[in-house]
Order: structure tokens, then C-alpha cells, then sequence
């Protein structure tokens, strides 16, 4: 949860770096770090230094890739981010560790999806199948997250129920506050949609509450939507539109694209509901 500590440690890191692969690595992974206090273009623009640099290490390569794919997604859509989700799903095919194809397997499927050409469970369960890297399992492209997104995205709410409460159990036993945010804004959108609004609501807050204490930025304008669609759906409408209008700030100036998107779709269930 010290993101701001992080950050400096990092910075420390690259400055330090004997080699190129250790700069490489440390400017990675402050690409991480950046996309939660400077938002997404600042992200990708650390994700294209760490691939300029000259390293070998097939494994960063794919990280490197992958971390352009999750920054462009947010500020650019699939199109742009597709090219580097399929180039780190060709580099860990051929590399063979089942955990890293896991992971670039995810990523492939949640853009996939994402595309409108169906849901890729397909290429997510194999993903699921294979497991995650522990010793670096952000949360971020994780297999068993995307996998409860795609299965709520596609109506099968009680899978989703139960992935997310296993992915918030883990969390809480490790002290993951980096993951709580993301995991509990999809327990809140689950409830919600299975019209258990009073649950919705506790999940809703905490996913806010998680965000700020953790100090993740970039994931505000999302945690601030589910607390205005709970809003929304529970009557509070002067309270949901406050919250839309404190969101969409950040979510354009952070390059937040689908929350903004989002937001602007609550904002039009709101207008529609009261008759505007």
C-alpha cells in the first residue's frame, strides 16, 4: 500500500542499475507504479523506455509487452493494445513456463473479449488452468481475475460471485492492498447486478475506501463509478452525480478510457430514469 515509497525505491533502482536488464526491470515495474499516480500514458511511456533498453531476459520482454498492452487498452482501446498482448503471448509460448504463458494467455483473452467477438473462455480457461506466477502476481492480468470478469460480463453471476470472494480472501491473508480496489469493485458490480443493493453498497464503499488508503490514483475514477452506479440504482441521485462529475476529471486527465466511458453511461441511466 506505499505506492508514493515505492515509486522512490525505484527510481532509487534504475538510477543504480549495474546493467541494462536490471534498468530495464526496475523502469518496468515503475511503470506498475506510475499508471496508479500519473495514469496510463505516463505508463506506457515508462513501458517503452524499459523496451528500448538492450536486455535478453525473455521473461521481461513479456512483462514489458504486457505492460504496454494494459496502458494502451486504457488510453488508446484494443486496437492498439492487441499488437503487444499477441507479441508477449508468441515470446512465452516459445519460452515454456507455464505460469508466464498463464499470464500472457489473459491477456490475450480479456482483449479478446473486449473486442465484442465473444467471450475467449476458451483461451482463459487454459490460462486458469496453468495458474499465476507467485512470487509476481499483481493483480492486473492475473487468470483468476479476468477470469470473474469474463464470466460476470457474461451472466454467469454466481461463478463470479465465488471467484471474487476467493480473490478477496487471498488478498486480505496476504495483506495485498494493491489488489483489494480492483477486487472489490467487480464484488460490487456482482451484487449489483444480481440486485443485492444493500451488499453492493458495503462493496462499493470499501472498494473507495480500499483505493484512497492505498493511494492508487489511477483506480479512483473506477471506484468512484461503482459508488455512483450503487448511487443510481438506490435513488441517491444528486449523490450519483456528484460523484460522476468528481470522477470524470481524473478519468480523462489519467487516460482512464473505459471509466470515463462508463461514467458517462451512468450518467445517461441517471438522466433517463428521471426523465431528462
Amino acid at each position: 500500500g506505499y505506492i508514493e515509497r515505492a515509486r522512490s525505491l525505484l527510481e532509487d533502482a534504475v538510477l543504480a542499475s549495474s546493467s541494462e536488464e536490471q534498468k530495464a526491470r526496475a523502469i518496468a515495474r515503475l511503470g506498475w507504479v506510475t499508471v496508479q499516480l500519473d495514469g496510463f500514458h505516463v505508463g506506457a511511456e515508462f513501458f517503452r523506455r524499459a523496451a528500448a533498453e538492450p536486455f535478453a531476459d525473455i521473461t521481461l520482454r513479456i512483462e514489458v509487452e504486457q505492460g504496454l498492452a494494459w496502458c494502451l487498452h486504457e488510453t488508446e482501446g484494443v486496437g492498439g493494445a492487441m499488437p503487444h498482448a499477441s507479441r508477449a503471448l508468441e515470446l512465452a509460448e516459445a519460452h515454456g513456463d507455464p505460469s508466464i504463458l498463464a499470464g500472457a494467455l489473459t491477456y490475450v483473452a480479456f482483449l479478446e473479449t473486449l473486442a465484442g467477438e465473444g467471450v475467449a473462455f476458451a483461451t482463459i480457461d487454459r490460462a486458469v488452468e496453468l495458474g499465476h506466477a507467485r512470487h509476481w502476481s499483481q493483480i492486473l492480468g492475473r487468470p483468476d481475475w479476468v477470469h470473474g470478469m469474463l464470466v460476470q460480463w457474461s451472466g454467469d453471476l454466481a461463478t463470479a460471485k465465488t471467484r471474487f470472494a476467493e480473490l478477496h480472501d487471498e488478498a486480505v491473508e496476504r495483506g495485498d492492498e494493491h489488489a483489494l480496489p480492483f477486487i472489490l469493485f467487480h464484488q460490487a458490480r456482482t451484487e449489483l447486478l444480481l440486485g443485492n443493493w444493500t451488499a453492493a453498497r458495503v462493496y462499493a464503499d470499501e472498494a473507495d475506501g480500499a483505493t484512497v488508503d492505498s493511494g492508487q490514483v489511477g483506480e479512483r475514477p473506477y471506484s468512484l463509478l461503482i459508488v455512483a452506479l450503487v448511487d443510481a440504482h438506490l435513488g441517491l441521485v444528486d449523490q450519483a452525480k456528484e460523484r460522476i462529475e468528481q470522477a470524470l476529471v481524473p478519468a480523462e486527465q489519467l487516460g482512464v478510457a473505459p471509466a470515463r466511458i462508463e461514467l458517462l453511461a451512468t450518467r445517461g441511466f441517471l438522466q433517463l430514469s428521471c426523465g431528462e
